[in-house]
This record gives C-alpha cells, sequence and structure tokens, in this order.
C-alpha cells in the first residue's frame, strides 16, 4: 500500500551503520550534529557549540548566596 507520491507509509529502518556515516560526513563537514529521538521519531539537528547553561535553583541560589557571605567573612 503506497502513499501519496509513490511513498510507503512505514518508517524508514536505520542502522548504526547509517548513524556512522551520517555523522562522520557532518563531522567532516565542520558540523557537529545530536541526535533527538521522540515519539519513536529520530532526527538529527544542528548543535551550538555554546553550552546551554541552566539556571540556578532557588534553593541553589540561596546557597550560592549564603556561601559568598561565610567567604567574605560575613554571618
Amino acid at each position: 500500500m503506497e502513499g501519496a507520491g509513490g511513498m510507503s507509509s512505514r518508517p524508514a529502518i536505520i542502522r548504526q551503520r547509517d548513524v556512522t556515516r551520517i555523522l562522520k560526513g557532518a563531522a567532516a563537514a565542520g558540523v557537529r550534529l545530536g541526535l533527538v529521538i521522540r515519539d519513536g521519531e529520530a532526527r538529527f539537528v544542528p548543535v551550538d557549540e555554546i553550552e546551554a547553561v541552566a539556571a540556578p535553583s532557588p534553593i541553589e541560589a540561596w546557597r550560592a548566596q549564603r556561601d559568598a557571605r561565610k567567604a567574605h567573612g560575613r554571618s
């Protein structure tokens, strides 16, 4: 059973060697790729060189402030 455009409705099967080829090719082109898997679907996406930094939780912010005061000799 084929859908519009003659394409099969089944997802393509990708093998480890295919993933390796894709990642090596991207690296040779100077592009870092990440693999995102969601709902059984895999996608290769470009990755920025700058790592994302998560904001500290309220307790982490409080501890950092407390430790900074202790380091400066204040209570």
